[in-house]
């Protein structure tokens, strides 16, 4: 009994770094679009027409979200109101708000 023995080449690819993937949340007009990241860039009109929510724990960048859109969205001559809750026992004067911009001191309930 003779046995042969075949060589066989294995040939492999080095892997290529993974490239970032672009988002899907791309305006189809750059003019419209809100500049909240280099990879999220939703339509104004998207935002105005759905609206948004944020939840999260705290610390997790919700009122940095807010700042950031109500700068976006300030591009747009959007009318906005803003409405401030401050825990029960904290002013807005003690919290560094002029007394020109409250209606009220009294805490959010």
């Amino acid at each position: 009994m003779t046995t042969t023995a075949t060589k066989q080449t294995i040939t492999t690819q080095t892997p290529q770094p993974e490239q970032p993937r672009a988002s899907l949340a791309l305006a189809s007009d750059p003019s419209k679009a809100l500049r909240l990241s280099p990879t999220f860039q939703p339509d104004v009109d998207l935002l105005t027409a759905e609206g948004l929510i944020a939840f999260g724990v705290k610390g997790s960048g919700k009122s940095n979200l807010l700042a950031l859109l109500v700068e976006q969205l300030g591009r747009f001559l959007l009318p906005q109101l803003i409405i401030r809750c401050f825990p029960t026992g904290c002013s807005p004067a003690r919290a560094g708000v002029p007394a020109a911009l409250t209606s009220s001191t009294r805490a959010c309930r």
